[in-house]
Formats: C-alpha cells, sequence, structure tokens
C-alpha cells in the first residue's frame, strides 16, 4: 500500500514540475525584451536632443543638392526655421520614443493620454514656427517683387514693404491663436475640468461682435491699403487732394498714409478713403489750385469793392506772367545736340514747338461767393511745398498790401469802416483805375513804416502765422 501511495503521488506531481518550466522561460524572455526596448526608446530621445539641429541642416542640404534651382530660398529658409523646426522634430522623435518603449502599457497610461501630451508639447514649437516662416513668406514676397529693405523712408519701396509686413502680421497673429487653440488650451480641457469649448464658443462669438461693430471700417482700411499695393494708386511723393484736403503722400501703410499738408502738419489717412471718396492725383501735367478767400466788412461800399476786385485782377494778371516768363521750359527727349548752327536751330525750334504745347494755361479768377466774401483763385504751376508757400504767400501779401492802399476793413476787425480819400477812389468823371502793378510807383508811407517795423517771418513758418491781424493786415488761414 505505502509502495502503491508513493507510485501515485510522484504520478501526480510529475506532470506540475514540467507545466512550470515554460511560463518562467516566457516571463524572462519578456522583461528582458522590455528592457532592451526601454533603452531603444532612452537612447531615441536623448540622441534627438543632440542631434536634433543637425537633422534638419542635413535634410535640407539633401534639398540643395536635388533642387540646385532652390539654393536660396533654402539657405534663407534655414537661417529663419532651423531652429523652431529643430524642435518641432525632438517632439515628434519624442512622442516615437515612447511608442518604442511603449509608456502607455508600462506606466498604465490611459488610451490617449500620451497623444495628448505630445500634442500640448508640440503647440510652443508650432508657434515659433509659425512666426518664422510667415516672416520668411514676406521676405520671399519682397524678394520677388524686387523690392529693397534697405531704402530710405521717403521711397516707394519702404512703403511696399510696410504694407506687406503688416499684411503678415496680421496673417500670423491669427495662425498663431489657431495654433493655440488647437494644440494648447484644447488639451488643457482634456486633462483638467476646464472646459475649452466654452472658451472656444466666447472666443467666436467675441470676434463676430468685434467684426460686426468695429472691425468693419479695420477691414475696408486693409482692403484699401492692398488696392494701393497692387494697383498703385498713390505713392510716396505723390500730390493728392480729397475733401478740401491736399498735400504729399509721405508713407504707405497697410490701414493708411501719411500726408504733409502744406502748413506743415502731417494728416494720418485711413485706405478706405479712397473706397469711399474721390482722390485727385496732382500729377505733373497738372497744376493745383489754391483759395484765398476775402472776408471784407459788410460797411464797405460797392465801389470800393469793384475797384478791389479791379486790382486784384490786374495783380493776378500780371504775376502770372511773371512766373511763366519765369519758370524753365524742361522738355523731355530733347537733349542739347552737338553739332553745326544747324543743328542748333533745329533743337532750339522743336524745343520751343513742345513748350508751347505742354505748357499749361494759366488759370485764375475771382469770385464773389457770398455778400463782401471774396475769393481769390489761382492755378499754381510751383512742384514743391517750399515753392508753393513762397507763391502764397506773396499773393496774400500782395492782397494786404491792395488793402491797406484802398483803406478797407475785413470782417470781424474792430472799428468802423474809415472812408477812403478822393486820391484813393477815382470820382464818377475819371475812368482811369490807378495801376498799383507798376515797378515804378512809390510805395505810401504807412506801408513802408510798416514794413520797417514789422519783421518778415521764414518761409518755413506755416501761412496761419505770417499774416498779423493788427487793424489793416489780412487775417487768412490757408485754404486748399
Amino acid at each position: 500500500m505505502s509502495n502503491n501511495n508513493v507510485s501515485n503521488t510522484s504520478d501526480l506531481v510529475q506532470p506540475a514540475t514540467t507545466t512550470v518550466v515554460p511560463e518562467v522561460l516566457d516571463e524572462s524572455t519578456a522583461s528582458s525584451v522590455d528592457q532592451w526596448r526601454l533603452l531603444l526608446g532612452l537612447a531615441i530621445l536623448v540622441g534627438s536632443y543632440i542631434l536634433r539641429v543637425e537633422i534638419v541642416r542635413f535634410s535640407l542640404r539633401v534639398a540643395r543638392r536635388i533642387v540646385p534651382v532652390l539654393y536660396t530660398w533654402l539657405r534663407e529658409f534655414e537661417k529663419m526655421l532651423l531652429r523652431p523646426l529643430s524642435w518641432v522634430v525632438f517632439v515628434l522623435l519624442c512622442w516615437f520614443s515612447a511608442y518604442v518603449m511603449d509608456l502607455e502599457s508600462l506606466v498604465d497610461m490611459d488610451s490617449g493620454t500620451l497623444q495628448g501630451i505630445i500634442t500640448l508639447l508640440l503647440g510652443p514649437p508650432l508657434v515659433w514656427v509659425v512666426i518664422c516662416f510667415c516672416n520668411y513668406v514676406a521676405w520671399g514676397i519682397i524678394r520677388v517683387q524686387g523690392w529693397s529693405r534697405s531704402v530710405s523712408k521717403d521711397d516707394d519701396d519702404y512703403s511696399r514693404v510696410m504694407i506687406i509686413t503688416e499684411g503678415i502680421e496680421v496673417i500670423k497673429i491669427l495662425l498663431a491663436v489657431a495654433v493655440v487653440s488647437t494644440c494648447i488650451i484644447d488639451e488643457i480641457g482634456r486633462f483638467t475640468d476646464f472646459e475649452s469649448g466654452q472658451v472656444s464658443a466666447v472666443a467666436v462669438i467675441m470676434v463676430e461682435f468685434v467684426f460686426v461693430f468695429g472691425a468693419h471700417s479695420w477691414l475696408k482700411n486693409i482692403m484699401g491699403g492692398l488696392m494701393s499695393l497692387q494697383d498703385e494708386q498713390i505713392r510716396s511723393g505723390l500730390h493728392v487732394s480729397f475733401q478740401g484736403h491736399e498735400g504729399v503722400v509721405e508713407r504707405l501703410f497697410l490701414q493708411g498714409f501719411s500726408m504733409r499738408q502744406y502748413d506743415k502738419g502731417v494728416a494720418y489717412i485711413p485706405n478706405s478713403i479712397m473706397l469711399e471718396n474721390l482722390v485727385t492725383v496732382q500729377t505733373k501735367s497738372l497744376d493745383r489750385r489754391c483759395i484765398v478767400p476775402v472776408h471784407l466788412s459788410h460797411a464797405t461800399p460797392t465801389t470800393a469793392l469793384r475797384i478791389f476786385i479791379q486790382e486784384l485782377d490786374n495783380f493776378l494778371m500780371k504775376h502770372m506772367i511773371d512766373s511763366r516768363m519765369n519758370s524753365k521750359g524742361n522738355v523731355l527727349g530733347l537733349e542739347k545736340p552737338r553739332g553745326g548752327w544747324n543743328i542748333m536751330n533745329v533743337y532750339e525750334r522743336n524745343k520751343q514747338h513742345a513748350m508751347k504745347e505742354h505748357q499749361p494755361q494759366d488759370r485764375f479768377w475771382i469770385s464773389i461767393e457770398a455778400p463782401y466774401l471774396v475769393h481769390v483763385v489761382y492755378y499754381s504751376q510751383e512742384r514743391h511745398i517750399k515753392e508753393l508757400l513762397v507763391e502764397k504767400t506773396e499773393i496774400v501779401l500782395r492782397i494786404t498790401e491792395l488793402i491797406t492802399k484802398l483803406q478797407l476793413n475785413l470782417q470781424g476787425t474792430e472799428g468802423e469802416y474809415i472812408r477812403p480819400s478822393s486820391a484813393a477812389f477815382p470820382s464818377p468823371a475819371k475812368t482811369e483805375v490807378p495801376d498799383i502793378n507798376e515797378g515804378n510807383a512809390e510805395p505810401l508811407a504807412d506801408i513802408s513804416s510798416h514794413r520797417r517795423r514789422r519783421r518778415a517771418p521764414p518761409v518755413s513758418e506755416p501761412l496761419g502765422r505770417r499774416i498779423v491781424n493788427d487793424g489793416n493786415i489780412l487775417r487768412l488761414s490757408p485754404t486748399y
């Protein structure tokens, strides 16, 4: 019985020993494989951190060898995006090393947690890449158009570069906000109780509110800036006029442009003005209209007003003739030749003929806009602000001298109208009108004494401060 029991127990124990040995072997091999995967993942992680820059640089060098036509573009791409792309590559290799190590099962993570962490870590490098890539796009547009960055602020290329740069800045902000919302805010809401959907909904509502109530003019200004960049409706240095304002365009921006007015003031005009109003561009073939309003006292007799208008007409006629005689007629395409007398005569005749054809007609008039309100309107051929102000100052001073000679008063000045002497007004029997435009005319004593007392202001001083109101001096503000 004892032998039978021993044999039975041996029979029972023997199968148990044979089934335990394969399980131990499987566990040992699995643990060794996990260790090798862990070491391989750590090696990939360390190698990706050390070689992240060289991986991107090597890839771009291979691309330059394959496509040598794009050598300059890829070289600039490497300068601008090498560092941000290296961090993107590092994050992607970290995700690959985590996949090799099977980090989810190793740390017992939920499904999708590792992907969310990688996406969250990928957000800041992607924002950096978006910023650098937008700068690269701006560089490419400027290079394709042939514009120069190293130019003065008065050059046309400076304004174009400013418009492109500001437009790319707007796109850069929109793309950066999209990356932050997708890669950072949504992933933070996944790991916490923070509802990212509510933030997105509030952001959309706020954007719609801004666009409906405030961004309408902003979009119109941007559209006007892009139209001026594409069609070149206005450029730096052009004389423009619109809605009673006139000046020289200094700089162009995406949402507006700066204009230097003729009184030396700077006005910033939104680009939407070109979409809603008429903008007149004063080219070289056009002249500029200047208006000098003279509001006389309501106690002025009609005879004095008639003589005042006649004297103004005589002066403007003489002034236009003198301006035409003193102007230099430079004709493009007619260079002075070197040859005999026959060629010189032909050149002079062609020059005189071209001057007569291209010479603009002198235009001026004097109108009575309202009772005792006289408008002196003339067209100037000057091309520079300084010369234009000098010409207008001369005309205003001449009008002031005429008012002083005829003993007239302006509306709003103190004192009543002083009846001029008989020497100032012709009698009804006389038809001769005194000509104050004669070069040999003797100046009046009061005018001479006034000129000695008053120092002439500099030309650069605004016109509104040159004319002093002392009772007889004309008080005007520049109107264009």
